[in-house]
This record gives structure tokens, sequence and C-alpha cells, in this order.
């Protein structure tokens, strides 16, 4: 039996099944995208720099159709690396862009009709070899008892300052050499634990030796799986399903122990604060006040250690809420709890110590919260900040109609470090973003009509359909809703059903 959680990072999860096999995939983190620093000549239009020599660029024309405009004409010039992105390539430096869905023929594709018909965890796993982008934790098993782990895609080997920022074109020493053998990449088959667990955490131990990516989650969320597994014994489908409910919080635990003894605060409401601290399970339950108290003590601890750091860029840090530097950000929250236990003194400000700056940033997330929920603190909900309020697409270019284009917002439990994901940014309103549970799935390999899936929403994109957001009441109470493989029963119990033929005409 296998079940599974997604958290969408980025792009939706996918799943199948056949007679033999199941498999599920959540992203692998990983890094096959290097941008590269082109010299072209100034005086030689479209040569560019390969060691001591001047190659010519390939060159292309497209032509963009622009509605009610006249169509946009513009070249495209490519280096070995790939196609340049940005600069000027007629007047000096450029930026290229090489990436591996692009560098050569991408033939994932040929791997899906032999995963659609693989009779056994063999044959599912061979049928990898073709699978290039994008690069996933790929969990499966078949009816014969057979299970596996396979980081699945193709990473190509390259220097390590690849990984960190746009690198030197025209010396060859940052060029791919070839991509990581299929042989060699992270596997697992049939570990004696009878589990496992992976929850876009790094997959590999430090002496690995092919560089994937400098940024993986946490692993908060895979730690706290294992221990739960580890623990289980005769899980059902439902027993699997409740998996995805957990909702505790291991940096939230490690401050709640932090915190014991503090020493006492000048003022009532921190006293107070520090008590449901104290008696918190580390649950990020919605109907917590502590759970709220915590989210807003550690965002304004992070600030107060690194602001200071950044200095002039904290603001543009802080303020952030795509995939730059705030995510780094967030890499340093979810370690504080270890640095104060540790006493890191070198990431402190001067002056400072660890008690006081925990002390300040308890008085500011407290002012933060009575901004938003009011002065009794009794009454503050996770819940009443941490919603997930999806958007539509074409919402932004047409506000008139985003009420009806935007999905119905709910409020959620957890965080970015539970089981259940459901990641924020505190500086936007807690608002859930980025890392989150987008489907839920748990297959029976035994009897696969037991096997059970939900999703945050609905299976029709239509806002006018029954079935937009239908799903929503049963992934807010962890129920799953069954999965039909008798050919029989679908077509008993299906309340509608469709044709599709060929014209012939």
């Amino acid at each position: 039996m296998i079940g599974f959680s997604f958290p969408g990072l980025p792009g939706f999860p996918h799943f199948g099944h056949n007679a033999h096999v199941a498999w599920c995939i959540t992203h692998g983190q990983a890094d096959y995208q290097d941008i590269f620093i082109e010299r072209f000549h100034p005086d030689r239009p479209g040569k560019y720099q390969v060691g001591e020599e001047w190659r010519a660029a390939e060159i292309s024309r497209e032509e963009i159709l622009v509605k009610g405009e006249a169509p946009v004409s513009l070249e495209v010039y490519r280096t070995h690396h790939g196609p340049v992105i940005g600069g000027d390539p007629t007047r000096g430096d450029a930026l290229s862009f090489r990436y591996t869905a692009t560098a050569t023929p991408n033939r994932t594709m040929d791997a899906v009709r032999a995963m659609l018909t693989a009779r056994n965890a063999d044959e599912l796993e061979a049928s990898q070899r073709s699978w290039v982008d994008p690069v996933n934790n790929f969990l499966y098993c078949d009816v014969h008892g057979a299970f596996g782990y396979r980081l699945r895609g193709e990473l190509p080997v390259r220097s390590a300052a690849n990984g960190w920022l746009p690198v030197p074109g025209w010396t060859g020493e940052h060029d791919w050499r070839g991509t990581v053998p299929f042989e060699e990449m992270p596997v697992l088959r049939n570990p004696a634990a009878g589990y496992i667990a992976t929850a876009n955490n790094r997959p590999v131990e430090g002496d690995y030796p092919h560089y994937i990516a400098l940024e993986f989650t946490t692993g908060f969320r895979a730690e706290r799986l294992n221990d739960l597994l580890r623990e289980a014994a005769g899980l059902t489908v439902e027993g699997m399903g409740a998996l995805h409910a957990d909702v505790l919080s291991l940096p939230g635990v490690a401050f709640r122990e932090a915190l014991q003894g503090f020493p006492p605060l000048p003022d009532e409401p921190c006293a107070k604060a520090l008590a449901l601290l104290a008696a918190w399970d580390g649950r990020m339950t919605g109907d917590s006040a502590a759970a709220t108290i915590f989210a807003a003590f550690r965002h304004r601890l992070a600030e107060a250690v690194l602001a200071p750091l950044l200095g002039p860029l904290a603001e543009e840090a802080f303020r952030d809420t795509g995939r730059g530097a705030h995510r780094f950000c967030l890499r340093v929250q979810a370690r504080l709890h270890e640095a104060v236990g540790d006493d890191l003194s070198p990431l402190l400000p001067p002056g400072a110590t660890w008690q006081g700056l925990m002390g300040e940033a308890l008085q500011a997330g407290l002012a933060d919260l009575r901004e938003r929920l009011g002065e009794r603190m009794e009454g503050w909900r996770w819940d009443a900040l941490h919603r997930a309020e999806p958007q539509h697409p074409l919402a932004a270019y047409f506000p008139e109609s985003a009420p009806l284009l935007n999905p119905p917002g709910f409020p959620l439990p957890g965080d970015g470090d539970t089981v259940h994901a459901a990641g924020f940014y505190a500086h936007v309103g807690f608002q859930v973003v980025g890392l989150t549970s987008v489907a839920r799935y748990v297959f029976d390999p035994g009897d696969w009509n037991r096997s059970g899936w939900v999703i945050p929403g609905g299976v029709s994109g239509h806002p006018g359909s029954p079935h937009f957001a239908d799903q929503v009441g049963p992934f807010l109470e962890y129920r799953l809703l069954p999965m039909r493989y008798d050919w029989a029963a679908i077509e008993q119990e299906a309340a509608t059903s469709q044709r599709l033929e060929p014209d012939r005409a």
C-alpha cells in the first residue's frame, strides 16, 4: 500500500496505475538549468568566443503573433550552450540558457507507454531511462510486493560553480560533461524498514558524488513521516490517509522547549503568550492561539537576525513573495531553533543575545497579531490568518471577473514544515502560498478499488460546474474519495458519459 500527499513545488503531481503497478511523484528540487555569460565580438556581429576562437552563432528569425497588433519579428541567437535570453549579442556580452529538456531531443514521452504497460517494479523502473524532464521523486509499488524510490530525469554533470551564479561560457570549464548515468541516480528498493518516505527533502547523504541542487525543503516533513511510519502497524487506506492530516511542527516543539524557563518579560501579554506556548503540543491546528503566536514570533525573530546581515537588501528580501531572496530567508528561519539551542553567536547582531532577541521578537509578533486579530489573545486562531486563496491566472487581467474565475478560499492548518504542507509568507498576511498539498492519493495494490484520492478543489475548471470546488470539504476533513477501477462499476455509477469519435468527413 502506498500513500502520498503532494506539495505543489512547482507544477501539478501525477499518479498512475495499471493492473500490476502504481506510482506517484513529487518535485525532486533538482537544478538542471544553467546560465552562461557569452562574449560576443564587438565588431563581428554573431561571433562569440569559445576558447581562443570566435565561433558563429546560429541565428534564426521568429515571428510572434499578437492579437490586434502587427506580428513581432525577432532574431534568436543560439550558442553551443543554448539560446540567448539576455543582453545584446550584436554589441557585447549576453546570457545563454542551457536546459536538459531543450539541449538534446527530449524523449520523456517515450517513457509513458512503457509505464502504462509495466508488469512489475523492474519494468516500471526501467521505463524511466528515457525520462528527461522534470526531475522527480518517483515512488512505486507492484502487486508482487516490491516497492521503491528513484530520482528520475536527467541531471547534467558540471562544475559546482554552475549551481550558484551565471558562469563564463568562453572558458569551457563550466560546460556540461554529459548527464549522471541512470545507474548512479539516487535509488532505493525494498528497504528493510518496510517503507519509504520523501517530502521534497534532500534524497542523498553528503557523500553523493553528483550535484543535484543547492536548495531542498527543510526535511522536517520527511523526518516526521519517518517517525510516524516507524511506529505504524497494520495501516489501512484510511490510516494512510490520516497521515496526511499530521500538523506537528518539529521547529515549534523545539522553540517551545527553548522558551521554557524564559525570564519574566516586563509586559503582561508576553507572559500570557509564554504560558500558552508552554502548554502547546506543537501542532499547527486551526483553532490554536499558540500556533498563531509561534508563527508570528518566528517570523519576527528571523527578521531580527537577518536584517543587520542583509543591510540595505533587507527590505527587498523580506517583502519578496517569489522564488528569490525571501526563500533563502525562510531557509535561515527554518534553522533558527538549532541556532538558539547551540547558541550560535556569529548570527547575532553586535551586543545582542538570543534571549534578548527572542523577547523582542515575541513582543513584535504579538503587536502584529493584536493589529490583525484584536486584543483577546485566547480567541486568536491560526485558521483566521492562514488561508488558501486560489487565484486564476486570468483574474489579474480581468479583475471584474475575478469573483467568478477564482475558486473559493478556505482556511488551512499546518505550515511549511508539517506533513500537511501549507507554507506561507508572514509579511503578506500569513496567506498560504508556495509549498502546499495539492493532492492526496492512497493506492491499495491488493484491491485497487479500495484506493482513494482527493484534491483541494474539483475536477472541473469551469466555475459553473458543480465539480468546480466540490472536493474542498472532503479535503479539509481528510476524507479520501473512492477511485474506481472496475469498469462495470464505473458504468453503473457514472452520472454522465461522453463519447469522442473522429470526424470522418
